[in-house]
């Protein structure tokens, strides 16, 4: 059994109606909404026929709508379960990015006003 406990500054905001998540999954495009996020991976809510299985690598971004920057990002599916979002069938995962991100200034300003 493993016993490490992983550390990571994470993101929990009220709102995350700015973002969205773009995977690529075996050459479809997916779109899906930003549940928390870490330097070293995401949540996110993805349409019930994503197509990509734990442990396969994905590429794609995180959009942020007012600005329109995209973060690039890449990872392997950690986890992966069905979620009910907005009273309909829906994917969960967790992604665990190859490297390390670096936040962009307005994904900073959202930790600050999360609420312990």
């Amino acid at each position: 059994m493993n016993s490490e406990i992983r550390k990571a500054d994470r993101i929990f905001p009220k709102d995350f109606a700015d973002y969205s998540v773009q995977l690529n999954a075996n050459g479809e495009n997916f779109s899906g909404y930003l549940g928390n996020i870490s330097e070293t991976g995401l949540c996110a809510i993805m349409p019930a026929n994503f197509q990509s299985e734990v442990n396969e690598i994905n590429e794609g971004s995180i959009l942020h709508w007012p600005t329109g920057d995209n973060m690039e990002i890449a990872g392997r599916i950690a986890w992966k379960t069905n979620y009910e979002f907005q009273k309909k069938p829906h994917i969960m995962i967790g992604m665990e990015f190859s490297d390390k991100i670096i936040f962009p200034e307005y994904l900073l300003a959202l930790s600050l006003s999360v609420e312990d």
